[in-house]
């Protein structure tokens, strides 16, 4: 009898069986959703962080054009500091993923998906020219911009499915505001 016991002992029950399989089935999927969420917040916080280090170099490019206009830039001679008020001043850059400065692209690129296979970030970057402030009231020599720079993430996908994150930077001519 003792011999019996212990054959039974290392067996499983079916109830012990299906179970397992229950728990199985239901924590399985739920890993599989949590790995899936897991990579898209990765991509997304990834995508955050590098068009804000595109952001920067893009401000650390106009802010050296627009001080020294000899400047050798990859932002086009075209982009100079607005001149008159209201006047604007804009921009449409490619990047690759690794936040590397490929071509610069016409207006569409930014409303369009695009056919560089090698962008991932669209930036559109323009600059609006405003009075100088003095005793609250705004003068129109001296000035300062309003900086905007929209960059869109991926640039492939249309343009519904695009991130995009919004910048704005105010800069006088010369640097100090």
């Amino acid at each position: 009898m003792r011999k019996y016991l212990s054959i039974r002992a290392q067996g499983m029950t079916l109830m012990e069986v299906v179970i397992a399989i229950a728990v199985v089935a239901f924590v399985v999927p739920i890993i599989i959703a949590a790995t899936g969420v897991t990579s898209r917040s990765r991509s997304q916080a990834e995508a955050d962080t590098r068009s804000a280090w595109i952001v920067r170099k893009i401000q650390q490019e106009i802010s050296a054009k627009w001080a020294e206009p000899m400047h050798k830039s990859f932002i086009s001679a075209d982009f100079k500091f607005p001149e008159g008020a209201g006047e604007t001043s804009s921009a449409i850059l490619l990047f690759d993923k690794e936040g590397k400065f490929l071509e610069e692209g016409n207006d569409q690129a930014f409303e369009k998906s695009l056919e560089n296979t090698e962008a991932v970030y669209v930036v559109k970057v323009s600059a609006e020219r405003y009075g100088q402030v003095e005793n609250r009231r705004v003068h129109p020599k001296g000035g300062f911009s309003l900086m905007r720079i929209e960059v869109a993430h991926p640039a492939k996908s249309a343009v519904s499915a695009r991130d995009v994150y919004r910048y704005q930077y105010v800069r006088s001519r010369g640097g100090a505001f």
